[in-house]
């Protein structure tokens, strides 16, 4: 990103500090003049990455760290949250709906990537070989998706 603020923050892996990422990231889309609607997409968006890299990358252990860094402009916030897990390669599949709603599979859990694709405009999974990085990039746009 041109002419972008970097922010850098460390958090501890303890469920709950997903929080301080969403009001660091509710801070930085209000002072670049993002729409309510788009605050609450990051910060949603941005919870769940956090509690994903807290609970799987991390281990809820309060002796990992799970590393952010918000890119910020004029019109645009990229995020990275990054993990020591192994991680996966790519986006893992959606969650089978139809054996949710049947009973067969009555777990909630294997949608949290799929709920960020769909409030982002950009997201991505990379193993770094250190770790795991998850970017995304919310437009101060309509949140219509590129591509």
């Amino acid at each position: 990103m041109s002419d972008s603020k970097r922010v850098v923050l460390e958090l501890p892996a303890i469920s709950g500090f997903e929080k301080v990422a969403m009001a660091a990231a509710e801070s930085l889309a209000r002072d670049i003049g993002f729409p309510e609607d788009r605050v609450q997409d990051l910060k949603i968006a941005l919870g769940e990455a956090c509690a994903n890299a807290i609970e799987h990358g991390a281990e809820a252990d309060c002796q990992q760290k799970v590393g952010l860094a918000f890119s910020v402009d004029e019109g645009s916030v990229e995020v990275e949250v990054r993990d020591p897990g192994e991680g996966i390669s790519d986006a893992p599949p959606p969650p089978d709906l139809n054996k949710k709603l049947s009973g067969e599979d009555p777990s909630l859990r294997g949608w949290g990537f799929h709920i960020i694709n769909s409030l982002v405009d950009e997201a991505s999974i990379e193993n770094e070989g250190d770790g795991t990085v998850l970017r995304m990039v919310i437009r101060i746009g309509t949140g219509d998706k590129e591509g």
